[in-house]
């Protein structure tokens, strides 16, 4: 017995769905294929960047002294770069 809130194939939601799996597997391709890849300076960099728009600390560059309630990346920390 189908579930009556699950999606049918052919709805907008069912392919909105199937859209999204698609390019967040598309992503996660590309990102192996970066990490495989780049050279090891290029990798390094790669790395910290993202860290790098989402702290906001005076030991780092880019320091705002007065940053917004909201600043970073969201879901960073649970992303895998954030160590």
């Amino acid at each position: 017995m189908r579930d009556a809130s699950a999606p049918t194939k052919n709805t907008l939601a069912a392919k909105l769905t199937r859209m999204k799996a698609a390019f967040s597997n598309y992503n996660v391709v590309r990102m192996r294929e970066a990490l495989r890849y780049l050279s090891e300076p290029k990798l390094e960099l790669f790395i910290k960047i993202p860290f790098l728009i989402h702290i906001n600390h005076p030991q780092f560059e880019g320091y705002v002294p007065e940053a917004p309630e909201a600043c970073g990346i969201y879901n960073f920390k649970n992303s895998g770069f954030y160590k």
